[in-house]
């Protein structure tokens, strides 16, 4: 049993943003453990967006280490790890989508038209406080990340990664994505804005030809420097966060505008899909 709790809003995301990093990086843990103990080949990357879509239009502001509701004894946490394996065991692979028909995850059309039509500015719009980084480009401008937050099966272990991979060309422009005072760690250049609990610090590692200066003020949109090669820009993100009085790392993909995350998950016979190659992946699976 399970309390639905769908909703009317302008916004998808009603979690703390602490909470809802800890909830993706929690689906990223899922798929580095089952890459790194599965005896198929197969290296999981779950489409953690819609689930995270999904877990905050049923449930709103949740929090992993609480339970479902009052009387069980499944956390938050027990549960987004059930949806893990409904959704990539079993005799094929599955969306987030074909399980809104089964009992434990029924969305009514209704519910389903809403949350497609909440999901059409991207899953977490409304946490948008960082532009586009790349010098002519503009916030409707996609941007896709080739590797994303989280968990990675690295040295037979899960392994966690907390920054992502935007995808650029070799010497692209790089403009600030945020107002801030600049610091250089080497190549890195480091921007913070606001102080105490509304201090954030976004790095934007391996900048070449920077113009930006030690102790100095950026906008948005001025030009920091650019890209050394094509292996893409590599950015991490800090916030303040009240309870443990100082900086932690978020997700950099909740805040950048029209991410789009190229990995999928890889199966041996062939290769990387997507939504549309499910079919393909489900004859695999059936062997």
């Amino acid at each position: 049993m399970s309390f639905f709790l769908g909703f009317s809003s302008a916004s998808l995301i009603q979690q703390d943003e602490f909470e809802l990093t800890k909830a993706y990086t929690h689906l990223t843990w899922e798929d580095a453990e089952h890459t790194r103990t599965n005896d198929k080949g197969i290296t999981y990357y779950t489409k953690v967006d819609d689930v995270m879509g999904y877990m905050n239009f049923k449930f709103h502001d949740y929090e992993l280490h609480k339970p479902v509701h009052l009387f069980s004894s499944e956390s938050y946490k027990d549960y987004l790890s059930t949806l893990w394996h409904d959704l990539n065991d079993g005799d094929d692979l599955k969306s987030m989508q074909d399980l809104y028909e089964t009992p434990k995850y029924k969305l009514s059309k209704d519910d389903q038209e809403e949350i497609k039509e909440l999901k059409e500015e991207g899953v977490y719009a409304s946490m948008q406080e960082l532009d586009n980084p790349f010098e002519g480009k503009s916030n409707e401008d996609s941007l896709t990340m080739t590797y994303r937050y989280g968990y990675y099966d690295l040295d037979g272990k899960p392994t966690l990664q907390e920054y992502i991979l935007l995808e650029a060309k070799a010497h692209q422009t790089i403009v600030s994505p945020m107002d801030g005072v600049v610091s250089l760690d080497g190549d890195d250049v480091i921007l913070t804005n606001g102080k105490g609990e509304n201090e954030s610090r976004l790095t934007l590692y391996s900048i070449h030809n920077g113009r930006a200066i030690e102790g100095t003020r950026v906008l948005t949109g001025d030009i920091i420097g650019e890209t050394p090669d094509d292996t893409g820009l590599k950015v991490s993100y800090q916030k303040y966060k009240n309870k443990k009085e100082k900086l932690v790392y978020v997700n950099p993909q909740f805040y950048f505008p029209k991410v789009i995350q190229l990995q999928t998950t890889i199966l041996p016979a062939i290769g990387q899909f997507g939504g549309d190659e499910f079919e393909r992946a489900n004859i695999f699976m059936s062997f």
